[in-house]
């Protein structure tokens, strides 16, 4: 990793040391680093050059940084998280904005219109086919209790999580390849009733 993206992990932590409500116990540090992992494995397994890899990073880390506003667009705040980094640092625009357009990707509006943004969004994604999804579920549903003020019964959580399993694709071979037989077995598991 550059000097420059280790400089934007530590921006990105501290930031989130400084302003991610207590509140928030999905969208963290740890799932932010979850997916800047994924980010990497799937540009080792692509032929991205260095320039895509380093857009599709920096749009990892700075893709969640929304979160920890309590008001606002995510996205938007994300990118305005960004564009502070950027500030002094001499990006050229066309760099800077292939990040924002990254960053923008991650809303849940529009499905991607690159391979950069089908590695970000199934990266984004990756949680959904993990072995743990069931316990990531579940912080997933309190952070939205706690945040949002959405309470869900068991019966209504499994159901979201049963459409969103069944509707969810991959858009890159790699991820399809390696990570949609878990996603299966989550899905599985939850029609199963065993969570």
């Amino acid at each position: 990793m550059t000097d420059f993206l280790l400089e934007a992990e530590r921006y990105v932590e501290h930031y989130f040391q400084l302003f991610l409500p207590k509140t928030r116990c999905f969208h963290t540090f740890a799932i932010t680093r979850f997916v800047v992992e994924t980010c990497e494995e799937l540009a080792a397994a692509s032929d991205l050059d260095w320039s895509e890899s380093e857009a599709l990073f920096l749009a990892a880390w700075f893709h969640g940084t929304g979160f920890c506003a309590n008001d606002g667009d995510r996205v938007d705040n994300s990118i305005h998280v960004f564009n502070e980094f950027i500030q002094d640092q001499n990006l050229s625009s066309g760099f800077s904005d292939m990040v924002i357009r990254l960053i923008r990707s991650t809303s849940d509006c529009c499905g991607p219109s690159s391979h950069l943004e089908q590695q970000l969004k199934d990266a984004r994604d990756r949680h959904l086919a993990s072995p743990l999804y069931a316990v990531m579920s579940q912080f997933h549903r309190q952070e939205l209790s706690l945040c949002e003020g959405k309470h869900y019964s068991d019966a209504e959580w499994r159901a979201i999580n049963i459409s969103r399993l069944r509707n969810h694709q991959f858009y890159t071979l790699y991820a399809a390849d390696h990570w949609d037989n878990q996603k299966h077995i989550n899905l599985s598991e939850l029609e199963n009733g065993l969570h």
